[in-house]
């Protein structure tokens, strides 16, 4: 479930055929209040360090600020000008020509319990292929809130403006630049489901994962924390002829085993340990009584000392002592953990009892050819019989449908790839050609530096929320990138279940503010910012009559203030 949120200007009424907004109010916030609508007081840093939650500079001592006390929100004086807001836009009015930054977009990312994919954001260097920045591995109840930054280029006119005095050599590096700027207008945002490239993965058939949640638990583990091969974990047999319940038999011992292994080597490396304790535990030892060896020679000899045979026996007795204290600390370290051990081998006794002796083993024409010991006790019915064969048939079925599909994505001069690489250029062309007030700015979209995730430990732990900085977010892109490299098998797999988001940015910006918009300038705002939506839709739906983008009865509201988007 990917959610953007964000405040969005007044749009016009558009057309249910290509409407997909919520129409439910949208609640106006001023930027000279706090996001919660509480009215800012002016106040003074007391010390360096305070920042403004708007463009999140560092203020030196004795600086200017507006505060709001009730929600912890302050701004510079840069950012607040006590003027009336324009909420048409997405930031507050600038004079022309200055960029404008705003991270009141929300990315936000939930997934369901028992349920997990894998989350990737970046941007698109061509039409078949995407380059993720950053990704996250979401499950059981995960979310994630990433704060979008934008931030607006000049329009086409105004660059053409401000570049015409350049040189030839100039103009085509600023061109060049304008066409990597266009390129960071594009935000991509694709989710990969984990289940069913696990399934595809193990030689599973089709939601055969689907109720096995322990399985599942399991699998995402070993693959996350320890990155066991999948060569160790996957049904080794004819897949092809095997039923659906002894590859997943086949599976779940292969993942025991694994646990056992890893069990075993758990209690290798705690047994060193204890090894190692121990010795440093007897050299300590000894070494103190060496010391009080010593100590003690040296007391009596200052005293006038005894005979050789009186000081062979006293020393006799030191080692005697030393020896019997240093067996009493390796007693008392093979005795401190007797109730884990314990309890580990009956988990593991248990382990080998259960479910793994019943798993099968082999091909599925050495299974099917030995007798059972439940045939060898009574006949098998015939609805067994029957039970067998309908779940070999759909995973033959699925196995067809595979082929199909592996040779239909060969021949790729038959696949249609949209380029939405060329979609910001597009805009761009249109902006120059259709928007006479020269009001519409593209937006580039970039994530912002922190997040915030919201997990849980268990089932019945309370949520838990961390801020995920750079550092965090490095460790959860790897994570995310080793799972990715095990479903896919380094690449040799394509992968299922993906979906992708391609988020595309514009701002209509005033020169003024919206009440010196309406009084000063005679402009209706309105009218201006359903204008821009359309000029945005069409270049979308590549549509050439705007009237077809917006309901009937709005259609002569759109003759009568945006005449130059309808065809004559």
């Amino acid at each position: 479930n990917v959610q953007l949120h964000g405040d969005h200007y007044v749009h016009a009424h558009v057309s249910h055929q290509f409407s997909t907004r919520n129409d439910a109010p949208r609640k106006r916030r001023a930027w000279v209040n706090c996001p919660e609508g509480h009215g800012l007081l002016p106040s003074t840093t007391p010390r360096a360090g305070f920042s403004c939650d708007k463009c999140h500079s560092t203020m030196a001592e004795d600086s200017k600020m507006h505060s709001c006390r009730a929600c912890n929100w302050d701004v510079c004086s840069n950012c607040y000008d006590g003027r009336d807001p324009a909420w048409l836009s997405w930031d507050r009015p600038k004079p022309r020509g200055g960029p404008l930054e705003s991270s009141s977009s929300t990315l936000i990312a939930r997934a369901r319990q028992y349920s997990s994919f894998v989350l990737l954001m970046g941007t698109l260097n061509a039409a078949d292929e995407f380059n993720p920045t950053n990704a996250l591995v979401m499950r059981n109840k995960d979310e994630v809130k990433i704060p979008l930054i934008l931030s607006t280029i000049p329009t086409p006119k105004e660059f053409q403006r401000k570049i015409s005095s350049l040189s030839k050599e100039q103009q085509a590096f600023a061109n060049a630049y304008r066409k990597m700027q266009l390129a960071g207008t594009l935000f991509a945002v694709a989710t990969i489901q984990i289940k069913p490239n696990l399934e595809r993965l193990l030689n599973l058939p089709p939601d055969a994962l689907t109720k096995e949640v322990t399985l599942c638990e399991n699998l995402m583990r070993l693959f996350v924390e320890y990155q066991i091969p999948s060569d160790l974990l996957s049904y080794s047999g004819d897949y092809k002829l095997a039923p659906a319940r002894m590859r997943i038999a086949s599976v779940k011992k292969n993942v025991a085993n694994i646990d056992k292994m890893l069990d075993e080597a758990k209690q290798a490396e705690l047994e060193l340990q204890r090894q190692e304790e121990m010795a440093r535990r007897l050299q300590a030892e000894v070494e103190r009584m060496q010391k009080e060896k010593e100590s003690m020679s040296v007391a009596l000899n200052s005293l006038g000392g005894f005979d050789g045979a009186t000081w062979d026996g006293y020393a006799a007795e030191c080692d005697f002592e030393a020896e019997n204290c240093a067996m009493a600390c390796e007693a008392e370290c093979w005795d401190d953990d007797d109730g884990d051990d314990d309890e580990l081998c009956a988990e593991l006794c248990e382990l080998d009892d259960g479910e793994m002796d019943d798993a099968p083993t082999g091909t599925a024409e050495e299974v099917s050819n030995e007798p059972s010991p439940a045939t060898n006790e009574s006949p098998e019915p015939a609805a067994d019989r029957q039970d067998q064969q309908s779940e070999a048939q759909p995973q033959e079925s699925h196995d067809s449908s595979e082929s199909a599909h592996a040779s239909s994505s060969g021949d790729k001069a038959d696949v249609s790839v949209i380029d939405y690489t060329a979609l910001p250029h597009r805009l761009n062309a249109n902006f120059d050609s259709l928007d006479v007030f020269d009001s519409l700015r593209p937006t580039k979209i970039a994530a912002a530096e922190q997040w915030s995730k919201t997990e849980k430990d268990g089932v019945m732990s309370k949520e838990k929320t961390r801020v995920l900085d750079s550092e965090n977010q490095r460790a959860e892109r790897v994570k995310a990138f080793d799972l990715l490299d095990a479903l896919s098998r380094s690449g040799a797999l394509p992968l299922e279940g993906c979906t992708l988001h391609v988020v595309v940015a514009a701002t209509h910006c005033f020169d003024r503010s919206l009440m010196d918009t309406l009084v000063r300038d005679n402009i209706n705002p309105i009218a201006r910012a359903e204008s821009s939506e359309v000029i945005v839709a069409k270049t979308l739906h590549d549509v050439d009559d705007a009237r077809t983008l917006v309901q009937p009865q709005c259609i002569p509201r759109l003759e009568e203030f945006s005449r130059h988007l309808i065809p004559q």
